[in-house]
C-alpha cells in the first residue's frame, strides 16, 4: 500500500529555521530504508523509520537516552506486531514494555516529545506491559492515542514537565498529551483497573482534539491540583460523561478503566441423564437471577474415542453439527459413555468472565480456564465438563465356580465368579448362607448368618454368626449382586435369566430390587450329613495286605472365552471348542482360561499383545490382553501347573491373520506370530493325559501351516517370558475427558501427565497370585471424603471392584491400598501418586496414606508395586518417573 505524504498543520507555522533544524540536526535511527511502505515516529526524541506492515523491534536505554534496533526479546519498544484494520498507512501500533521514556531535549518540539507522530492523521495504538512512563518537557505524547493494557500490571503516565526543558528553549506551555482528535482508553485486564496518568506542571494536561473516551463498564476519573495527585477528587461517569467542571487549574489527571467481570455462571435445567434409545436433549437456560447477565450460545453430547477425539456429535446450535451425517448423534446407546458441554456468552461486549469461572450445572459446580476473546474473557467453553454412561437393562446374569456340596466342620468360603458377555455391567456384593430352622408349622426361619462381606458379619451378633458347617442342619446358600454405572436388573417377569454353573434358576429363586440396582439369587438349599457315630472297636481278624489300589489320572475339563473385536466377551466353550471368530476378520483382544476336574492342576498364560509385548502371565480364570483398547492378541503361550502338571499337556492352535489355522503348539511354547503385525482370530485348547493323543483335526478344522509360530527375520523365534513364578498387580483409573484408560502391571504409570486431567475412579487386581488374599483399596473422593472406614480395610473395595465414581466428574484426592491374607504375611504394597500443583509423590506403602487432604487437588497419576515382604522400596525414579516432594500425604 502506497503511503501518501501529508502536511502537518499546527497552530503556529514552523519557522524556516526550524525546517532546517529538522533536515540538518536530528538523527535518524532505521534499520530500512526510508521509502513510501514506511512510517516515521520518534521515541524519546530520536527518529524511528519502521515498515508500515513488518514488525520492528527496538531497545531504548533510559540511561542515555538511545535507541538501537533488537532481537525480540530484548525489546522494550516494539512496533507494529500486530495486524492492522483498513488502510495500513492511517495506523502505528506501539508496544511498551516496562519502559520509562524521556525525551532528550533540544530545539525542535520532537525533542522535547517523549513521543512524537507527525502524522497527526494516523492513528497511534500504545500497547502497555507493565508499569511504562512517557516524558517530556513540551510534550508528554504529541498524537491521536488508542490506548490498550496487556497485562494486570500495565499502567501508563504521561508526563509534561517545563522544568525539564534545555538551556535556552523556552516552554510556555507543558502539555501532558496534544492530539488531533478524541483518544480513547480501552477496557481494563482482568479484575484490575487501569490507569492512565497526566501529569502537568502547567496545568495543561490535554490539548488539541478533546478528552479520553473510556470503552470500559467501570470508569473513573480522579483530578488533583498537584503533579503527585494528592488531594484528588475522583469522578464518576454520568452516561458515559465525566462532568468535570472547572479544569484550568488541574496538574494531574488519573484514567481508571476497568471491565465489569463475572465470576460465575450458573444454569440450571441441563438435562443430564437418558437411557437407551433417547434423543438428545437440550433443555438448559440460564438461572433467573443472571438471565439479564449472559446467555446460552449452545448445549453438545459427544461421544469420544480413546484418545478424546469425537466420533459422534450433537449440538442445540446447528451450525456446530458435523457436516457428515454419519457423525450425528441421533441416539443413546445403553453402555456407552457420552460427554456434555456447554458454551456461555456474555450479553454485552464491554463485560467479561473472569479467566478461571466455576460454571454451576443443575446445581454442581465445575471449574472452567477460559481463553481470550480479545482482551476479555467473553465466551466460557465448558468442553466435556460432564459424562455419562446410559444404563444397560442386564437381561442375562451368569454365575460359575459355585461350591454346592459341604461337609460338617467345613468353613464356609466364597468361591463364585461372574462370567458371561455382561460380567463388567454388575458386580458380587457378597455371598451368603443361613441356617434355616424348622417351624412347628413345617416351614423353615433363618437363625445363624455367614457373609463374604465382613462389613455385614461385623453386624452379627456372636451367636448369630456361622463358624462351620454342622451335620444335620439345613443351609441356604445365596449371593447378593449389584449393577455398575447405573446398570439395572431386568424385572423377573420381564426375561431376566439367571445361569448358576450352566443351570437355569428359576424365577422364584431370584428377588430383584425395586429400583432395580440388586439381584439376591438363591444358588442352593443343603443339608449338610452328619459325621457318623464311631462304632465299638472290635479286634479285627488279621487279614491279608491288600494289593494298592491303581492310581487313576482324572480327566479333567479345560473352560475358555475370548474378548473379540466389536463383539466383546463371547461365552465360555470347553475342551477345543473354537472360541474367537472364522471369516469375520475381527481380532482376539482378551482370553480368560480356568481348568477344572482335579484340584491339584491349574493354568496360566501370557499373549503378545500390540503395542505392549508379552504381558504378565495370568492364572486360573484371570484375564490376559485388552479390554476397549481395540489391541490385537498377535501370539500365546500356555502352561499348566499344581502338583499334578507333569501328568497332563496343553495343546493349543490359534488362527492367525492372513496365514490360517497354524499347527498345534503344547505346554508353553509359543503359538501365533512375532513382528508381523498378524491378529489372532480364534483358538482351541485341549488337555489330554500326559502321552496320550487327540483328535487334531477337532471340529473338522484342519492347519493350514505346518509351524505354530512364525516370526519375522528381526522378531526372537523362541521368546522366553519371565515372571510365570511372580504374583502380578494390575490396575486401570477411569481419567477426566478419557474414561477407562488400558490395564497397567508392576509399576506402570497410570493416568496422565501434564495434561491437568483427574484422576476420577480405579480398579486394582492380583493376577497370577501363589497365595490366599486380597488386595483392598479405598479411595478419597471430592465432596464424598474416604469411601468406606479408612482405618477398616473390610469395609474398603477389593480385587477389582471400582473405587472412586464414573460419569460424576469428581476427583480423586487421595488413596490406601493394603494387602490381606497370605499375600499380606509374604508381600508389601508399594504405591505413590501425581498430585496437583505437588508432582510425584514419595512411596508409601500398605494402607498408608498417598494424596492431599482438605486441598482440592486432584491425583493425575499412580504407580503400584508389590515387594517381597519386608524388601526395600522402589526407587525415586522407578519407571522413569522421579518423586519431586518427600512428602506422601499432605495435608492442610
Amino acid at each position: 500500500m502506497k503511503l501518501m505524504q501529508r502536511k502537518h498543520i499546527t497552530r503556529w507555522i514552523l519557522s524556516a529555521m526550524f525546517v532546517l533544524g529538522m533536515i540538518f540536526s536530528m538523527k535518524s535511527v532505521t534499520a530500512f530504508a526510508a521509502d513510501e511502505e514506511t512510517q516515521t515516529i520518534y521515541i524519546g526524541g530520536n527518529k524511528l523509520t519502521v515498515p508500515i506492515e513488518e514488525a520492528s523491534y527496538w531497545n531504548y536505554n533510559e540511561v542515555d537516552g538511545t535507541i538501537t534496533d533488537c532481537a525480540e526479546q530484548e525489546a522494550n519498544v516494539l512496533i507494529n506486531t500486530v495486524g492492522k484494520y483498513g488502510d495500513p498507512a492511517l495506523s502505528i501500533y506501539v508496544n511498551l514494555v516496562n519502559v520509562n521514556i524521556k525525551a532528550k531535549g533540544g530545539a525542535e518540539d520532537f525533542s522535547n516529545a517523549g513521543i512524537y507522530n507527525p502524522e497527526q492523521e494516523t492513528k497511534m495504538y500504545l500497547r502497555i506491559n507493565g508499569d511504562c512512563s512517557v516524558t517530556g518537557s513540551m510534550y508528554g505524547i504529541y498524537a491521536t492515542i488508542y490506548v490498550t493494557p496487556c497485562d494486570e500490571e500495565a499502567r501508563l503516565t504521561i508526563t509534561a514537565d517545563s522544568s525539564l526543558a534545555p538551556e535556552g528553549v523556552d516552554v510556555q506551555k507543558a502539555i501532558s498529551l496534544y492530539s488531533g482528535r478524541s483518544n480513547y482508553i480501552y477496557r481494563g485486564y482482568g479484575h484490575t483497573d487501569f490507569s492512565v496518568i497526566l501529569r502537568s506542571d502547567t496545568m495543561t494536561t490535554i490539548e488539541g482534539g478533546g478528552d479520553f473516551t473510556c470503552q470500559s463498564t467501570k470508569a473513573s476519573v480522579s483530578i488533583s491540583p498537584n503533579m503527585d495527585g494528592s488531594d484528588a477528587t475522583e469522578y464518576i461517569t454520568e452516561n458515559g460523561i465525566f462532568n468535570l467542571g472547572d479544569m484550568s487549574r488541574i496538574k494531574y489527571r488519573e484514567y481508571k478503566n476497568g471491565t465489569l467481570m463475572y465470576d460465575k455462571a450458573k444454569i440450571t435445567g441441563a438435562t443430564l441423564k437418558f437411557h437407551d434409545g433417547d434423543v438428545p436433549a437440550f433443555t438448559a437456560k440460564v438461572s433467573e437471577e443472571d438471565s439479564e447477565k449472559y446467555n446460552i450460545k449452545s448445549e453438545q453430547w459427544s461421544e469420544l474415542d480413546e484418545n478424546g477425539n469425537k466420533v459422534k456429535w450433537c449440538s442445540s446450535y446447528n451450525s456446530e453439527n458435523p457436516e457428515d451425517e454419519s457423525q450425528l448423534l441421533k441416539k443413546f446407546e445403553a453402555g456407552k459413555t457420552y460427554f456434555y458441554s456447554v458454551t456461555i456468552f456474555c450479553k454485552s461486549w464491554n463485560v467479561s468472565f473472569t479467566e478461571r469461572t466455576p460454571v454451576i450445572i443443575n446445581g454442581e459446580s465445575f471449574l472452567i480456564t477460559n481463553k481470550k476473546d480479545g482482551e476479555d474473557y467473553r465466551f466460557i467453553d465448558a468442553v466435556n465438563v460432564k459424562s455419562i454412561t446410559i444404563p444397560k437393562e442386564i437381561k442375562q446374569i451368569e454365575i460359575a465356580d459355585v461350591t454346592l456340596q459341604h461337609e460338617a466342620g467345613e468353613t464356609p468360603k466364597a468361591t463364585a465368579a461372574l462370567s458371561g458377555e455382561n460380567a463388567d455391567d454388575y458386580r458380587i456384593a457378597y455371598e451368603y448362607w443361613e441356617e434355616m430352622q424348622e417351624q412347628r408349622d413345617g416351614s423353615f426361619k433363618p437363625v445363624r448368618f455367614w457373609y463374604s462381606d465382613e462389613r455385614e458379619n461385623a453386624k452379627l451378633a456372636e451367636d448369630k454368626k456361622i463358624t462351620a458347617f454342622e451335620g444335620g442342619k439345613t443351609y441356604r446358600h445365596s449371593i447378593k449382586l449389584e449393577t455398575c454405572n447405573e446398570n439395572f436388573f431386568a424385572s423377573e417377569n420381564d426375561g431376566l435369566s439367571i445361569l448358576v454353573n450352566g443351570q437355569t434358576v428359576n424365577a422364584k429363586d431370584m428377588k430383584i430390587s425395586d429400583d432395580g440396582m440388586t439381584c439376591n439369587v438363591l444358588l442352593a438349599t443343603e443339608t449338610i450329613e452328619k459325621v457318623p457315630e464311631p462304632t465299638p472297636e472290635t479286634k479285627p481278624e488279621p487279614t491279608p495286605t491288600p494289593a494298592p489300589a491303581p492310581v487313576v489320572t482324572p480327566d479333567v475339563t479345560v473352560s475358555y472365552r475370548t474378548h473379540v473385536q466389536s463383539i466383546g466377551w463371547q461365552g465360555i466353550v470347553t475342551n477345543g471348542t473354537m472360541s474367537g471368530t472364522s471369516g469375520k476378520a475381527k481380532r482376539l483382544e482378551g482370553i480368560e482360561i480356568s481348568v477344572a476336574g482335579n484340584s491339584n492342576l491349574g493354568i496360566q498364560y501370557t499373549t503378545h499383545c500390540q503395542s505392549y509385548g508379552w504381558l504378565p502371565w495370568s492364572a486360573n480364570g484371570e484375564m490376559n490382553g485388552t479390554e476397549g483398547e481395540a489391541k490385537r492378541l498377535e501370539a500365546i503361550k500356555i502352561q499348566l501347573t499344581g502338583v499334578d502338571k507333569e501328568k497332563y499337556d496343553v495343546y493349543y492352535r490359534v488362527h492367525v491373520q492372513s496365514y490360517g489355522w497354524l499347527a498345534w503348539a503344547a505346554n508353553g511354547t509359543p503359538a501365533g506370530t512375532a513382528g508381523l503385525a498378524k491378529r489372532l482370530e480364534a483358538i482351541q485348547i485341549v488337555i489330554v493325559k500326559k502321552g496320550e493323543s487327540f483328535d487334531h483335526a477337532i471340529g473338522n478344522i484342519q492347519s493350514a501351516r505346518g509351524e505354530a509360530y512364525i516370526a519375522s527375520s528381526t522378531a526372537n523365534a523362541n521368546p522366553v517370558v519371565a515372571g510365570e513364578n511372580n504374583v502380578n498387580i494390575a490396575y486401570r483409573t477411569h481419567v477426566q475427558s478419557f474414561g477407562w484408560q488400558g490395564w497397567k502391571y508392576n509399576g506402570m504409570m497410570s493416568g496422565t501427565s501434564g495434561k491437568a486431567k483427574r484422576l476420577e475412579g480405579i480398579n486394582i487386581k492380583l493376577t497370577n497370585k501363589p497365595y490366599s488374599g486380597n488386595i483392598v483399596y479405598t479411595t478419597h473422593v471430592q465432596s464424598i471424603g474416604w469411601q468406606g472406614n479408612e482405618n477398616n480395610v473390610n469395609t474398603w473395595f477389593r480385587d477389582g471392584q471400582m473405587a472412586g465414581t464414573s460419569g460424576r466428574a469428581k476427583r480423586l484426592e487421595a488413596i490406601r491400598i493394603a494387602l490381606t491374607g497370605e499375600m499380606a504375611e509374604h508381600y508389601d504394597v508399594y504405591y505413590r501418586v501425581h498430585a496437583q500443583t505437588y508432582g510425584w509423590l514419595a512411596w508409601t506403602k500398605n494402607g498408608e496414606a498417598a494424596g492431599t487432604a482438605g486441598l482440592s487437588k486432584r491425583l493425575e497419576g499412580i504407580q503400584i508395586v508389590l515387594v517381597p515382604k519386608g524388601g526395600a522400596a522402589p526407587a525415586n525414579n522407578y519407571g522413569g518417573v522421579v518423586t519431586t516432594n518427600k512428602q506422601t500425604y499432605i495435608k492442610k
